[in-house]
């Protein structure tokens, strides 16, 4: 799987930004991708980048527009660890399971209602 960098003008008129996220999810060619921030996409495909960037072309019309492969070995940056590891390997890892409550520990100690019942209100002197 590919991995590519698209950068485009996000004050241009064509296309609108909901636009473009219409065409990056309905492209045959993009299988994975993700928008860090406005004006770039990260791309998956398998495409190779010249048909990629040409199911691109018609859809930018005049509007400016960059794609070039990314390959994590030679980028750095400040995204998540999970959006790393998805360039790398292709998917995000699952979240890790917290751990269990220790033993013994009921769902009033743990919404921290302590040994007071929950049947009866407190009595008043």
């Amino acid at each position: 799987m590919n991995n590519y960098l698209l950068s485009y003008n996000t004050f241009a008129l064509n296309p609108t930004e909901p636009q473009l996220l219409n065409h990056v999810q309905v492209n045959r060619y993009i299988t994975q991708y993700y928008q860090p921030f406005m004006g770039t996409y990260i791309l998956k495909s398998e495409a190779p980048i010249d048909a990629l960037s040409e199911s691109l072309k018609g859809f930018f019309h005049n509007s400016p527009y960059m794609l070039s492969q990314l390959f994590a070995h030679l980028a750095g940056g400040s995204l998540p660890s999970d959006i790393w590891h998805w360039i790398n390997y292709g998917f995000i890892p699952a979240p890790q399971a917290p751990p269990p409550p220790p033993q013994g520990t009921t769902l009033a100690q743990l919404a921290g209602i302590g040994a007071r019942s929950l049947s009866k209100p407190p009595s008043t002197p």
